[in-house]
């Protein structure tokens, strides 16, 4: 669960807000993920508001086998 709580812009105290585009209080957000993906070597990057998620594939593990043919 992804999770934030905005904070509102430091004012003076006489500043009289005409107007307030972003909504405030806490929100959060959860993501289903597939299982072909590596939740654990996931990393995330916030820049200017923008949150950026990195999740890689799980690696497919391949098992060499020898099959006898009669």
């Amino acid at each position: 669960m992804l999770e934030a709580t905005p904070r509102r812009p430091d004012m003076p105290s006489n500043a009289v807000l005409q107007r307030h585009e972003a909504a405030s209080g806490a929100f959060g957000r959860t993501i289903a993920l597939d299982g072909s993906l590596d939740a654990g070597k996931a990393t995330a990057k916030i820049d200017r508001g923008v949150l950026t998620l990195w999740i890689p594939k799980r690696k497919e593990e391949t098992q060499e086998r020898k099959i006898r043919i009669d």
